[in-house]
């Protein structure tokens, strides 16, 4: 887990590691390419309609 501090004797605040801000980084620009977020909603739609026919 990492911290930070926004002061000296301020209360501590959550912050996430450099490798995840990376990751969140990545997936941020990914997420606001257009067409990215419509394609994974079809594909997670597809393989759950292909797990439940009936649904």
């Amino acid at each position: 887990m990492w911290w930070c501090l926004k002061a000296q004797f301020s209360r501590p605040i959550r912050a996430i590691s450099p490798r995840r801000h990376a990751a969140h980084t990545e997936m941020q620009r990914w997420a606001a390419t257009p067409g990215n977020a419509e394609a994974l909603l079809r594909a997670v739609l597809r393989q759950a309609a292909a797990r439940n026919p009936l649904a």
